[in-house]
C-alpha cells in the first residue's frame, strides 16, 4: 500500500480472505473480502478511467488531424475561388461603368422625353379644359341670353298688339317691360364679364368697411321697377351699423345674383326679403339671406347646385335659367371672402339662399 501497488494489495485481500476462511472465521473473511471488491471496483473504475482518457487523446488527435487536412483543402480552395473571384470582378467591374454609361444616357434621354410628355400633356390638358370651359361658358350665356332677347321680341309684339287695340295703359307699362330685359340683359353682361376676368386672376378682392343696409338699399332699388312690373315685392331687413369687410363690387354681385335669380323664378305677386345678422357660431361673419315665395327646388337640385363644379352645366329646364353662371359667380365670390354659401328649399316652400362674409372690426 505504502508503494501505491494496488494489484498487490487486492491479492493480498484475497489471500486474506481465504485464510480466514479456512479457519472458519467467517466474519473477517467478509471484512477482507469487502475491501477486496471495494478496491477492486476502484481498480477497475481507474482502468476505465484510463482507458477513456487514452481514447478521448486518440480520438482529439484523429481530429486534430482530420481539421488539419479540412483546413488545408479548405485553404486550397479558397485561394482557387480568390482567383476567379478576383478574375469575375474584373469582368463585372468593366461591365459595371459599361452599364452606369449607357444607363446615364438613357436615363438623360427618358428624362428629357419625361419632361416633353409632361409638357405636351400639360399643355393638352389646359387646352381641352380651355375648350371645354369656352362651350359651357358659351352654352350658358346663349341659354341666359333667351330670356332677355325673348323678353325684347315679346315687347314688340305687344307694342303692335297695343297700338291695333289702342290700348294706352299697355302701352305705358311698356317701358317698365323693357327696363326689365334691359336690366336682365345688363346683368347677365356683367356676369360674364365678372367671371371672365377672376378666371384670368385679374379681378383682385379688395376688402374694406361696407354697411350692409347701403348694400340692401342699392340692390332693391336696381330691382324695384323690375319687381313692380310682375307685381313682385322686395323687402329688407339689417340692424342699423352693421358691417361687412368685404370688396364692394364682389359683394354688390353677390346680392344681385340671389334677387336677380329669386325674381325670375318667382311668380306675380311674389315676395323676396333680404335680412342681415351677425352668425351666432361664428361673431366675425355676417350672415346675409335671401328668400323668396317661389316654387322651391327639391332636394336633388339643390345638391346638384352645391356639390357640382365651379361652372355647372347648362339644362334646358326652366330651373336653370339664370342659376348657372349667376350662381357659380356668386360661390366664387364667396368663396373668395373665406364665407359659404348654403341654399334651403322645398318644392312649393320657396328658397332660402345664405351668404357668410367676413365682418368688419370696431
Amino acid at each position: 500500500r505504502q508503494s501505491n501497488y494496488l494489484e498487490r494489495v487486492l491479492d493480498a485481500y484475497s489471500i486474506l480472505a481465504a485464510e480466514a476462511a479456512e479457519y472458519n472465521n467467517y466474519h473477517q473473511a467478509y471484512e477482507w473480502n469487502k475491501r477486496y471488491v471495494e478496491l477492486n471496483d476502484t481498480l477497475n473504475n481507474r482502468q476505465t478511467i484510463q482507458a477513456l482518457a487514452a481514447a478521448q487523446i486518440s480520438s482529439e488527435a484523429q481530429e486534430r488531424a482530420r481539421r488539419l487536412r479540412q483546413l488545408t483543402e479548405q485553404h486550397d480552395e479558397q485561394v482557387w475561388h480568390s482567383r476567379l473571384l478576383g478574375g469575375a470582378v474584373a469582368v463585372l467591374t468593366l461591365a459595371l461603368l459599361v452599364a452606369v454609361y449607357l444607363h446615364r444616357n438613357l436615363r438623360r434621354s427618358r428624362s428629357a422625353l419625361a419632361a416633353n410628355n409632361r409638357a405636351l400633356e400639360k399643355a393638352s390638358k389646359e387646352l381641352r379644359g380651355v375648350a371645354i370651359f369656352k362651350d359651357k361658358l358659351y352654352a350658358i350665356v346663349a341659354h341666359d341670353l333667351r330670356g332677355p332677347v325673348t323678353a325684347f321680341a315679346g315687347v314688340t309684339n305687344l307694342i303692335d298688339s297695343y297700338i291695333a287695340h289702342n290700348d294706352q295703359a299697355g302701352l305705358a307699362r311698356l317701358p317698365a317691360l323693357v327696363r326689365q330685359a334691359s336690366d336682365s340683359l345688363n346683368h347677365l353682361l356683367d356676369n360674364v364679364l365678372n367671371w371672365a376676368v377672376s378666371q384670368t386672376g385679374e379681378l383682385e378682392c379688395r376688402p374694406a368697411p361696407l354697411l350692409v343696409s347701403e348694400l340692401f338699399a342699392e340692390c332693391q332699388a336696381l330691382y324695384q321697377t323690375t319687381a313692380a312690373a310682375s307685381w313682385q315685392h322686395i323687402t329688407m331687413a339689417a340692424p342699423p351699423g352693421l358691417r361687412l369687410l368685404a370688396d364692394r363690387n364682389m359683394a354688390r354681385t353677390i346680392l344681385r345674383n340671389l334677387v336677380g335669380n329669386a325674381l325670375k323664378f318667382m311668380p306675380a305677386g311674389g315676395h323676396v326679403h333680404l335680412e342681415a345678422a351677425p352668425d351666432p357660431d361664428d361673431f366675425q361673419m355676417i350672415l346675409l339671406s335671401c328668400t323668396d315665395t317661389g316654387p322651391g327646388m327639391s332636394a336633388a337640385t339643390v345638391n346638384s347646385l352645391m356639390s357640382g363644379p365651379a361652372l355647372p352645366e347648362p339644362t334646358v329646364t326652366p330651373r336653370a335659367t339664370g342659376l348657372g353662371l349667376g350662381l357659380a359667380l356668386s360661390r366664387a365670390f364667396v368663396h373668395r371672402h373665406g364665407g359659404t354659401l348654403v341654399i334651403q328649399s322645398r318644392p312649393g316652400a320657396g328658397t332660402n339662399v345664405t351668404v357668410s362674409l367676413p365682418a368688419a372690426k370696431g
